[in-house]
C-alpha cells in the first residue's frame, strides 16, 4: 500500500494525473482486501480515510462519503486520540466537510486540558471557519494554532493560511501581517505533535 500511495502522490506532483488516480485506486484496493480480514485494524481505517481523501480532492468526489463515513467510524472507534482526531479534522477542510471538521477540531480542542494544546486541531477549525465565511473567528483559531504551539506542523500551516487571509483581504495593515506570516510559514519544524 505505502509504495502505490506514495508512488501516486508522486505522479501526481509532476502532473501525471491518469497514473497517480490508477495508483492511488490500486492502493485502495489493497486496503479494502486487508480490511476483509481484519476490519478493525486502526492503520488500514486510517489508511482508507487518506486515501478517499486524496481521491475526493483529486476530481473524484464520489469518495467524498466515503471518507466522511470512515472518519467516522475511526472517531467513534477511538475518541481518545485528539492527535487522530485533528488530523481528520484537517483532511475534512480538504474536502470541503467543514462543518464536520468544526466538529472534529472541537472534539481535540476540548480535552486540551487534560492531554496538551492540538495546533492541527486549532488550524482545522480556522480553516473551516474562514470557508464558512466566519472570517474573524478563523483569524482567532489560526492565531491560536500558532499560540498553542509554536513551531509544530499545525502552526506552521495557520501561518500559511493566515498568510493568504491578509493576501486577499487588503485592510490597513495587513501587507506587513501578510509578510509575519509568509517569513514564519517558510520556517521548519521545530515541535513535535
Amino acid at each position: 500500500f505505502t509504495e502505490y500511495f506514495h508512488a501516486a502522490i508522486y505522479h501526481r506532483d509532476r502532473g501525471d494525473e491518469t497514473e497517480a488516480a490508477q495508483l492511488m485506486l490500486t492502493a485502495r484496493e489493497l486496503l479494502l482486501e486487508f480490511e476483509k480480514y481484519d476490519p478493525f485494524k486502526r492503520d488500514t481505517q486510517i489508511n482508507l480515510f487518506q486515501t478517499d481523501v486524496a481521491l475526493t480532492q483529486w476530481g473524484y468526489p464520489e469518495y467524498a462519503e466515503q471518507a466522511v463515513d470512515r472518519s467516522k467510524k475511526i472517531i467513534d472507534r477511538y475518541p481518545a486520540y485528539p492527535f487522530l482526531i485533528s488530523i481528520i479534522a484537517t483532511n475534512m477542510t480538504l474536502i470541503g466537510i467543514h462543518d464536520l471538521a468544526i466538529d472534529y477540531a472541537e472534539r481535540a480542542i476540548n480535552v486540551e486540558s487534560v492531554t496538551k494544546p492540538w495546533a492541527k486541531a486549532w488550524y482545522a477549525k480556522g480553516r473551516a471557519l474562514n470557508q464558512l465565511g466566519h472570517l474573524e473567528e478563523s483569524i482567532y483559531a489560526l492565531n491560536t494554532a500558532i499560540e498553542k504551539q509554536p513551531g509544530s506542523e499545525g502552526a506552521i500551516y495557520a501561518h500559511k493560511f493566515l498568510s493568504q487571509i491578509y493576501l486577499n483581504r487588503g485592510k490597513p495593515g495587513d501587507q506587513e501581517l501578510f509578510r509575519f506570516h509568509k517569513h514564519k510559514s517558510e520556517e521548519p519544524i521545530t515541535t513535535q505533535e
